[in-house]
């Protein structure tokens, strides 16, 4: 009756996550960007064992177990497309309760390296639920008494399986947060007990598990001043006949007039972020120097934003990226009034991407006057 309850809470646990990630998704207006690249991953929490009927020769007992831990390492690759493997090694320990009543000693535990497919669904918030399914073997370990007058000191190795469904709450574009239920099913042991009797076991976990998600590959936003714009082709006008002018007097040659100076600037933002970098504004300052040593009247602040998000929830991003880069040039001592601002949301990429595509050149404000 307690495993019952025990699976009971775990299966609500599981639907919780998925609800949690169905009602954020809807409140949030931020798409999620399938990761793409190795990772490594830790999870640990606690698990339910069935309980397990121990058959042989004049042998004929049900074992029951408490709630124990569940821990799992993984190392995989995600593709980009929310498709992941990954190679998992995990431990899973129960200790034992009763056998048919009797007041029962020792523990059942299971070591296990699987290869796990996962899906991650991409809902158009910053929560992403998944789910997945692994295959490979499982040494698991009987060492609990009495059973039929004797004891278990023996493990099996057997083929085994399980499902998992779960949610991970992304921290940071490296790591996430992760919250899992899995049922892990590893089939039938034939164990050898002290007196020389073989029983037969079966083994099946249901588990709840918290842990983080670190991702390997990280891009990196470059630095870069936008180069000046090209001025217009002069047309070309059409030949005419002139009739030759007295040649004029020599006069000294000009003086070379000063290399122009860069009219437009860029900066880049941290991903899903407004604030104005260390580096940004060192290129603010500079623009700033420029505008009052040139008398600048007017500054156009563009705002852009990457296709990691929604339509409309990057438009607002954008607008408030030109809003604070025009905050930090008011600081630097330009008038207000003197600036502009206007955000082009995704519309206009430095960078062609896919849509759902975390480009840090695509994430930036130009400044031009």
């Amino acid at each position: 009756m307690f495993a019952v309850a025990t699976r009971s809470a775990i299966l609500s646990a599981a639907l919780a996550l998925v609800f949690a990630a169905a009602v954020t998704g809807a409140a949030s207006a931020q798409d999620t960007v399938p990761y793409k690249g190795y990772y490594v991953s830790g999870m640990a929490g606690f698990g339910a064992l069935d309980g397990s009927n121990v058959t042989g020769t004049g042998i004929d007992t049900r074992a029951k177990f408490d709630d124990g831990f569940t821990g799992a390492l993984a190392f995989g690759h995600a593709y980009g497309t929310g498709l992941r493997v990954e190679g998992e090694l995990a431990r899973r320990a129960n200790d034992v309760d009763n056998f048919s009543g009797t007041n029962g000693q020792g523990d059942v535990t299971a070591t296990s390296v699987m290869v796990n497919g996962l899906y991650d669904f991409n809902i158009g918030a910053r929560i992403v639920p998944y789910v997945g399914a692994g295959l490979g073997i499982a040494s698991v370990n009987w060492d609990a008494s009495p059973i039929g007058g004797s004891s278990a000191d023996d493990s099996d190795t057997v083929f085994a399986w399980q499902a998992m469904i779960g949610v991970a709450f992304p921290i940071s574009d490296s790591l996430a947060l992760t919250a899992e239920a899995r049922h892990f099913d590893a089939g039938n042991q034939d164990i050898l007990l002290a007196s020389g009797t073989s029983v037969k076991t079966a083994y099946q976990n249901d588990s709840l598990m918290i842990g983080l998600r670190w991702n390997l590959v990280v891009p990196k936003a470059p630095v870069q001043t936008a180069p000046a714009p090209a001025p217009a082709p002069v047309a070309e006008s059409a030949p005419m006949v002139q009739v030759p002018a007295p040649m004029p007097v020599p006069q000294p040659a000009p003086a070379p007039e000063p290399a122009a100076q860069p009219r437009a600037f860029l900066i880049f933002f941290d991903w899903d972020n407004s604030n104005i970098r260390p580096d940004a504004q060192q290129i603010l300052e500079a623009a700033a120097r420029l505008a009052k040593q040139g008398k600048a009247v007017r500054i156009a602040l563009t705002g852009h934003a990457d296709r990691s998000g929604t339509t409309r929830y990057n438009q607002g991003l954008s607008e408030r990226r030109a809003a604070a880069a025009k905050a930090a040039m008011v600081a630097l001592g330009i008038p207000a009034n003197a600036i502009s601002t206007v955000g082009r949301g995704e519309s206009q990429p430095l960078v062609a991407t896919a849509d759902g595509v975390r480009e840090p050149r695509n994430r930036r404000v130009e400044i031009q006057f």
